[in-house]
């Protein structure tokens, strides 16, 4: 071993690494590592490391362990002590020892949350690093804010629903004799068709809400599997769906939300010299018409702010810019928002 190896093995020592430590690294024996160190530096006491530990690192050992949330053998490593010697001095300090189920658990959702980068999630998936923008808005909100570690990306979120989507909407076409095209205007996009009602007393929402808690997955499960009667169902798209609510008096034209919502398209129209209609359509009904982030970040937006009333004020009283702002029918809004977040079609 050269003198330049020597003057290494002392610098790791002096930084703190033990003989143990440095002789494994550099495939020694303990006693002729304990040899060459002692020729070149002065030795510490047998029992520093353990003295050292006790003294100055066991309140930061219990702040990894029970606010940092680190496992043992992380802890260890960072402190080049033995596993054994963290979970020794936790239970001399009366700390709660996770076992090693919620160990793992805890590891995996670190090891997640490391691989993230500042444009890139893990997804729980496909097990891959995907786009930030290929996650729901709401859900990078709840990342950012460290409620949840991982989530689903757009392709495996929707993969499944939207093939019992399309498998639901087969079955009701077939079941009316009918084409997969909206009843009302004959669209026969698939991905912006949705069911309704035919019964003007029952809203289509209302019954998934309430039969089926919300879940449109159980929803269009129970009409593939004929678990529900589906004579008064309807195949219509978003526009005419939404028309058909206005009409059955599901929404009301004329509320006060309404009326915001309108002041502000029109405000966004005067300041871009356009007309309120849509601007990929031209469709011109004003209750199917939104605002449309060009960019994208709506659902943030107002997450992150104070609701969308507030939205709709800030853009009415100009405190809110309507640069990146535009109108859409529902049915281009969400052929915009597929095409935007690339949800594999």
């Amino acid at each position: 071993m050269n003198y330049a190896d020597t003057l290494r093995m002392v610098s790791e020592y002096n930084v703190g690494s033990t003989i143990q430590q440095i002789a494994a690294r550099n495939n020694l024996s303990y006693s002729t590592c304990y040899k060459l160190l002692k020729n070149n530096t002065t030795l510490r006491p047998m029992n520093f490391n353990k003295r050292r530990f006790n003294d100055t690192i066991i309140e930061d050992v219990i702040k990894l362990y029970t606010i940092d949330m680190l496992s043992s053998i992380d802890i260890a490593k960072l402190k080049n002590v033995n596993n054994n010697t963290i979970l020794k001095w936790l239970r001399k300090n009366n700390i709660a020892i996770r076992n090693n189920v919620t160990a793992v658990k805890l590891q995996r959702k670190n090891r997640m949350v490391a691989l993230r980068t500042e444009t890139q999630f893990f997804c729980s998936s496909c097990k891959k690093l995907c786009d930030k923008t290929l996650f729901m808005e709401s859900e990078i909100l709840r990342l950012e804010q460290g409620v949840r570690h991982v989530g689903k990306c757009i392709n495996c979120r929707y993969e499944k629903a939207r093939d019992l989507h399309i498998q639901a909407l087969c079955k009701v076409s077939s079941s009316n004799r009918t084409e997969l095209s909206c009843t009302t205007c004959k669209l026969k996009n698939e991905y912006i068709l949705t069911l309704s009602h035919t019964d003007v007393h029952q809203s289509h929402n209302e019954e998934i809400m309430t039969n089926f808690e919300g879940n449109n997955k159980l929803y269009y499960q129970a009409i593939v599997n004929d678990k529900i009667p589906i004579k008064d169902i309807i195949v219509e798209c978003f526009n005419c769906n939404l028309l058909r609510e206005y009409v059955n008096s599901f929404r009301i034209v004329g509320g006060q939300r309404y009326k915001l919502h309108q002041e502000a398209m029109l405000k966004i129209c005067l300041h871009k010299d356009i007309p309120l209609e849509c601007q990929h359509c031209r469709f011109n009904d004003p209750r199917v018409l939104t605002i449309q982030h060009m960019l994208g970040g709506g659902n943030l937006e107002v997450q992150k702010g104070t609701g969308t009333w507030q939205f709709y004020k800030n853009i009415i009283t100009g405190i809110r810019q309507v640069d990146d702002l535009s109108i859409l029918c529902y049915n281009c809004q969400h052929l915009h928002k597929i095409r935007r977040l690339n949800i594999n079609a």
